[in-house]
C-alpha cells in the first residue's frame, strides 16, 4: 500500500520535530513469544536521565512514544487486539508488535513482536496479521494466547490489507496490480531514460506518482499455509479499491454470509477522476462472479461499508454534493432484503464517523461531533433515536461494545491515544502505553473559552497554556489556524501538529474553531 502521511493540513507557527513515538511498560509476553519468519533485533528508546529530571517536552521524546492503533474486538466482545508501534531514531528503525487483552484486565499479551493489521479468525481462536518477509509483505497467523506465528502466503507481491470471511473459507485481499503500460512498455529500447509520459490527470498525488498501478481486490479460497495467489476481482480496471490515497480497509466489507463483498471504489479516469467525489459502493457475487453499483443515484461519496450481524442491513457514509470533498458526513442504512435507502442522521447536523453496529443490530455506535469534541453516541436504527454516551473535554476516536459498557480510545490536546474502559458514566484506564513518559514531565493545563466574535455569536477556542504556567508574567503566542476549516480543531493528538509540543516550548497556544468547523 502506497504509504501516506497524516494528512491534517494547517496553518500555524511550526515548531521543528513535529514527529514522533515511544516507551511505557511492556506487556507480558504469550506463551512462548516465538514467531515465524526472521525478526531483526530491535530496541526501543528510552527516556534519558537528564529528560527524567528536565521534566519537559521535546521532540525527542515524542519520538520515544509508543502509538497504539488497529483495535479489533474478539467476535465473543471478551477480548481487543491491537498494536503498538516505536521507534527508534538513531537506528532510524521502527517495529510494530501486537498485543491481545482481555477487556477485563489491564495487562495485554504480546503475541507478535513484529507485525501489523491483527484480525481476528477461526471464531476468535487465532490472530492474523501482516509481516514483512525479504521484501514483500505476507499474511500470518498466531495464537490468540500466543505461541509462535506460521507463515500462510509466499506471495510474489504485497498483500496491503487483507479480510477473511465470516466462514473462514476464503481470503480477500489488496495489492498494487499493473493494469497501464508503463514508460519501458512503450518505449522498450529506452530502458535507461528516467522519464514519465504524463497526458492526463491525475499524474500524481500527494506524496506518489500514479504510474498505471492500481490497488486491486484478489480472491482465494483461506487454506493455512497452503493458501495460494488470488484471482482478481477487478481485472484490467483501471482504479483503486480500496479508495485512494487513504487506501483504508474499512472501504471494504464481507457480507455476513461469506456469499458476497462489499467494496468501494471511484470508476472513471483522467480529469473526472481528478475532480469528482463519486465513489460508490460495489457488491461482488462469488457464485457467478458479477458485480452490481449499490449506490449510483448519489453523486458524492458513498464509502466505509458495515454489514449488519445478521447480514440484512448494510450502513456506509454518503456526502451528497458533487466535488465536494468536506461536505457532512452522513450516515446511510440499505435494506438489503429490499434494496430501501434511509439516512439514520438526517435530524442531526454533524458528521458521522466511526460507525459500528451493537452485537444485537438494533443500534449504532457512531462517533460525532459535540462543542469542539468528538463524543460516543448510540443511535437506535428503528426510531432514529440518537442519545449521547459520553460528554468531557477529550476525543473518542474509536469505540466498540462490550458486556459492561464500551471499549473507546480516547485523546486530549495534552495526551496521546490510550484504550479506556467506559462504564456507568466513568471512564478506566485500560492501556498505558505511554505513562511512564507523562509521569515524567510536565502537562500543559488546556483551558475552553468562548470568544465573542464581530458579528455578535460565540466561538470556541482551545487556549493550551505553557507547563507550570504563571499568570503574572507575559508568554509568546502561537495562533493555530487548522486548515480549511472543515475540520474542527477538537480534542485530538497529532505526531505532526502537536500542541503540547509547542507549549512545552514556552508558547500559550491559542486554537479557534473559526466559522465553517463541523462542532
Amino acid at each position: 500500500m502506497r504509504k501516506m502521511r497524516e494528512a491534517l493540513v494547517g496553518c500555524a507557527v511550526v515548531l521543528s520535530g513535529l514527529l514522533a513515538s515511544c516507551d511505557g511498560p511492556t506487556p507480558r509476553q504469550g506463551k512462548d513469544a516465538a514467531s515465524g519468519g526472521k525478526v531483526e533485533p530491535f530496541t526501543a528508546e528510552t527516556l534519558t536521565l537528564e529528560e527524567r529530571q528536565a521534566r519537559h517536552f521535546t521532540p525527542e521524546i515524542i519520538m520515544k512514544m509508543g502509538r497504539i492503533g488497529a483495535y479489533t474486538l474478539s467476535p465473543d466482545g471478551t477480548r481487543v487486539a491491537y498494536t503498538v508501534t516505536r521507534y527508534n531514531v538513531s537506528e532510524d528503525a521502527s517495529r510494530t508488535a501486537i498485543y491481545v487483552q482481555d477487556v477485563k484486565k489491564t495487562e495485554g499479551i504480546l503475541v507478535a513482536d513484529d507485525g501489523s493489521s491483527p484480525k481476528w479468525i477461526n471464531n476468535g481462536t487465532a490472530i492474523a496479521f501482516l509481516r514483512n518477509v525479504d521484501g514483500t509483505s505476507q499474511l500470518f497467523s498466531v495464537n490468540a494466547e500466543g505461541g509462535a506465528a506460521t507463515q500462510l502466503t509466499k506471495f510474489d507481491h504485497d498483500i496491503n490489507a487483507f479480510w477473511v470471511s465470516p466462514d473462514n473459507s476464503q481470503l480477500l485481499y489488496a495489492t498494487q496490480v499493473q493494469v497501464e503500460k508503463t514508460t519501458l512498455d512503450r518505449y522498450p529500447g529506452m530502458s535507461k531514460a528516467k522519464v514519465r509520459i504524463i497526458d492526463s490527470l491525475m499524474y500524481r498525488h500527494w506524496s506518489y506518482w500514479v504510474d498505471g498501478k492500481y490497488s486491486h481486490l484478489l480472491l482465494t479460497k483461506f487454506e493455512g499455509d497452503k493458501t495460494t495467489r488470488g484471482r482478481d476481482i477487478m481485472e484490467g480496471e483501471p482504479w483503486d479499491s480500496p479508495l485512494a490515497p487513504y487506501f483504508d480497509d474499512a472501504d471494504v466489507a464481507w457480507a455476513a454470509d461469506s456469499k458476497s463483498i462489499f467494496y468501494t471504489s471511484k470508476k472513471s479516469t483522467g480529469r473526472e477522476y481528478a475532480t469528482t467525489t463519486n465513489s460508490n459502493i460495489y457488491r461482488y457475487q462469488l457464485a457467478n462472479g458479477s458485480t452490481e453499483v449499490l449506490t449510483a443515484s448519489n453523486k458524492g461519496y458513498d464509502k466505509l461499508p458495515v454489514v449488519s450481524p445478521d447480514g440484512t442491513k448494510l450502513l456506509w457514509q454518503r456526502m451528497v454534493t458533487p466535488g465536494y470533498e468536506s461536505d457532512r458526513a452522513r450516515l446511510m442504512c440499505m435494506d438489503l432484503t429490499d434494496g430501501s435507502v434511509a439516512e439514520l442522521m438526517a435530524a442531526y447536523d454533524q458528521n458521522a464517523d466511526a460507525f459500528s453496529w451493537t452485537p444485537d443490530g438494533k443500534s449504532v455506535c457512531v462517533i460525532s461531533g459535540q462543542r469542539g469534541t468528538k463524543q460516543l453516541f448510540l443511535l437506535d436504527v428503528a426510531t432514529r433515536t440518537l442519545t449521547q454516551v459520553t460528554k468531557g473535554q477529550y476525543d473518542i476516536n474509536w469505540a466498540a461494545p462490550i458486556e459492561a459498557g464500551y471499549l473507546v480510545q480516547r485523546t486530549q490536546l495534552n495526551k496521546g491515544p490510550e484504550l479506556y474502559t467506559y462504564t456507568n458514566g466513568a471512564f478506566h484506564p485500560f492501556t498505558d502505553i505511554n505513562g511512564d513518559i507523562y509521569a515524567s514531565i510536565d502537562l500543559s493545563e488546556v483551558q475552553e473559552r468562548w470568544i465573542n466574535t464581530t458579528n455578535g455569536e460565540k466561538m470556541l477556542t482551545w487556549v493550551v497554556l505553557p507547563p507550570n504556567f504563571d499568570s503574572t508574567k507575559k508568554y509568546p503566542a502561537v495562533l493555530y489556524c487548522q486548515g480549511g476549516p472543515q475540520s474542527t480543531v477538537s480534542q485530538f493528538w497529532s505526531y505532526r501538529w502537536n500542541l503540547q509540543l509547542m507549549a512545552s516550548q514556552g508558547y500559550v497556544v491559542v486554537c479557534p474553531n473559526r466559522h465553517g468547523v463541523p462542532s
